[in-house]
């Protein structure tokens, strides 16, 4: 019995590592913006109109989350991850070959991000089973994979782009894309009852959840809400930055490959304070977590309007770093959140549902990118993000403790 236990314990890290190269393969949907501004020139169309795209795929991608939710709790993760890798191929093979922005919308916007949300969800949703104990690390390193892939597909992106043209450069990461991820589908597997048996020790009390609910009960609860708004409005924030990083950059920098590397700041600091914020929710809980995740957006977005206004090299690297941390903050705490105040019975289909926040939050950037057409510039942008991390302060006062009130509260 105790080999067995120590087999599923070493197999579990395995899985996490399957699933973190996985999500470092989805994570190349946020590199979008090293596409943009080539796409832009070639085109003439405006930062607004480009810039939908990058909104759709992130719309889609919540879609797509909450339809694997549905089918791997039926199904188990192999069937959407396996249709994932397919529909990564598609949206960025199709893109190679546009000529009009309708045509990005579907390629790229619908298809790539719909596949992207496919795998997505099924990854999370099994791999975070194996670590009912390590919750929030596990969600964090998972994240931190899906984090740090902007970085490196953005600079490979904007090596190559100079190098071979984006049309080239798109269909090369579909097929890579595809194949990687449709290899490693088959090596997730859904852990068994036993697997996971006396990993929930005394010792890890803090990570047992608060109760057990399915989404409609989930659904009808008050702090479900708070958090749903206070995700919205950070991811929000992130996303007005995210979307614009390499071009915002390239402002300063005057070259787009330095730009890219200097945007792949981001993807770092996310990576790593996903691992932070993942463990500082299994030691410190959720209200120290979204705290200090709301208290960094406001913190960076500050120094992004010092690096606006000074134009120095140096405060624009630290304002990246600070930014991707308060980014990175937020879908560990996501995760975490979901799995401590509803359990994880439920766990997938409850998740892709919290992942909506992205749904919503991937049409608040479209007002900065407005505000950048009529100005020239991103400063409104970066006032816009601290009104959102205002909102999100409100939101964090406003859930309570579970053990402190009536079932229908929590």
């Amino acid at each position: 019995m105790a080999n067995n236990k120590s087999k599923s314990s070493s197999f579990r890290w395995i899985e996490l590592i399957v699933g973190t190269i996985i999500l470092l393969v989805l994570g190349s949907l946020y590199a979008w913006s090293t596409y943009r501004g080539t796409l832009v020139d070639e085109f003439g169309w405006t930062i607004f109109s480009a810039q939908f795209t990058f909104s759709i795929s992130m719309m889609t991608f919540c879609i797509g989350g909450l339809v694997s939710g549905v089918i791997s709790g039926k199904t188990g993760p192999k069937i959407p991850a396996v249709a994932s890798a397919a529909l990564m191929f598609a949206g960025l093979f199709l893109s190679s070959m546009i000529s009009s922005l309708p045509a990005l919308y579907l390629a790229y916007g619908v298809l790539y991000g719909f596949g992207v949300g496919l795998g997505y969800n099924a990854i999370m949703g099994t791999i975070v089973k194996w670590f009912p104990d390590k919750t929030g690390l596990a969600s964090g390193i998972l994240l931190m994979g899906f984090g740090i892939s902007s970085l490196i597909v953005g600079k490979v992106g904007a090596r190559l782009i100079g190098e071979i043209g984006w049309r080239d450069t798109f269909m090369y990461f579909g097929i890579a894309f595809g194949i990687i991820v449709l290899v490693l589908s088959f090596f997730l597997k859904v852990p068994a009852p036993s697997d996971v048996a006396g990993l929930q020790t005394a010792s890890s009390k803090k990570s047992e959840p608060f109760a057990e609910l399915d989404s409609k009960s989930m659904l009808k609860t008050k702090n479900f809400w708070f958090f749903f708004i206070w995700a919205v409005m950070l991811s929000a924030a992130g996303l007005c930055i995210v979307g614009n990083s390499t071009t915002f950059a390239d402002t300063i920098c005057n070259d787009l490959e330095t730009a890219a590397t200097v945007a792949g700041v981001i993807s770092v600091c996310n990576g790593i304070g996903r691992v932070i914020f993942g463990t500082m929710f299994d030691t410190k809980g959720y209200r120290m977590t979204m705290m200090s995740a709301v208290a960094l957006f406001v913190i960076s977005t500050v120094i992004l309007l010092a690096a606006s206004f000074t134009g120095n090299f140096a405060v624009l690297v630290l304002s990246y770093a600070l930014v991707g941390f308060a980014y990175g903050g937020v879908t560990p705490t996501n995760s975490a959140f979901i799995a401590k105040f509803y359990g994880k019975q439920h766990y997938a289909l409850n998740f892709s549902i919290i992942n909506l926040n992205l749904f919503a939050a991937s049409y608040l950037p479209q007002v900065a990118s407005k505000l950048q057409d009529m100005t020239g510039s991103y400063n409104g942008t970066f006032y816009y993000m601290l009104v959102l991390s205002a909102v999100a302060l409100v939101m964090v006062l406003l859930i309570r403790v579970p053990g402190k009130m009536s079932a229908k509260d929590q």
